[in-house]
């Protein structure tokens, strides 16, 4: 079991390790899918797309299957719409904060956001839980 005073901590490390083991995951399979392009950049765009959909994804099943051996139950009608919103708003906000100046920090940022608001939304309803 793991220690209640660092579930947060948990939390947010399974969202940002998910959703880089998506990321690539997705990633992969759209540079599959996108392989027979006969104008060339489909492995680019098949790469880029399933990357960019396969975070939220990682994140969503990493931050829930460390959530519900935490013992936060079945919360994932809490986490799927923390992490779409989070990383709908990342997306939009790329361009007013510059983050699309660097891909890195584009998906960066992607991954870490969603993460960390999702987890302080669980670790929230927990300790609200408990208090009441």
């Amino acid at each position: 079991m793991i220690n209640r005073n660092n579930d947060w901590l948990w939390l947010a490390l399974a969202g940002i390790l998910g959703g880089l083991l998506g990321g690539v995951i997705f990633a992969l399979g759209g540079r599959f899918i996108g392989s027979g392009n006969a104008s060339g950049w489909g492995d680019l765009i098949g790469t880029a797309v399933g990357f960019m959909l396969g975070i939220p994804v990682g994140v969503t099943l990493g931050i829930g299957f460390v959530g519900y051996k935490q013992g936060h139950g079945r919360t994932l009608l809490l986490i799927i719409p923390s992490v779409a919103v989070s990383a709908i708003l990342v997306m939009l906000l790329a361009e007013p904060l510059h983050l699309n100046a660097a891909p890195q920090l584009l998906f960066g940022a992607l991954i870490v956001v969603p993460s960390l608001v999702t987890a302080t939304l669980l670790h929230r309803q927990r300790s609200t839980k408990h208090t009441a």
